[in-house]
């Protein structure tokens, strides 16, 4: 995004994080907020492994007691939301966000996400002030326009 300084970011909240590579970049330009990366199970784990293989801190929603995840989004790191699950934790995650100070990432997962999915994550995007997707018109006979 043209003239955003992730240094003035206090939240994150990324829709599909692939291996987890955005993560990386995000923090080597400064980044020091609040990220939750919301993904299928499977990829929650890789991204889990390759984020610690890296030296960040991450941590699995589902491994954390309930009082535990709103702690952990005190603490640096990342937060790992299996997008099968409950997105209460992703509420917390943006219980104090500012929409001006907040980004929201959906890098071609909008493309490939069932309108399910979809829809339970419009209430984390309307509280971003910054949102980056990208996404194909037509994906699976799904018509994405």
């Amino acid at each position: 995004v043209a003239g955003l300084d992730v240094r003035d970011l206090t939240h994150v909240v990324e829709f599909g994080g692939g291996a987890g590579e955005t993560v990386a970049a995000l923090r080597d330009l400064g980044f020091l907020g609040r990220h939750l990366v919301i993904d299928l199970p499977p990829m929650i784990l890789l991204q889990r492994y390759w984020l610690r293989f890296s030296g960040l801190p991450a941590y699995l929603a589902s491994d954390l007691p309930h009082s535990e995840v709103s702690q952990s989004l005190r603490r640096p790191g990342v937060l790992l939301l299996d997008s099968l699950s409950s997105y209460h934790a992703a509420s917390r995650h943006m219980a104090d966000a500012m929409p001006q100070q907040s980004l929201f990432l959906g890098l071609w997962s909008f493309t490939e996400a069932a309108p399910s999915a979809r829809e339970r994550v419009w209430p984390l995007l309307a509280a971003c002030g910054t949102i980056l997707l990208i996404f194909g018109n037509q994906f699976d006979g799904v018509d994405n326009v």
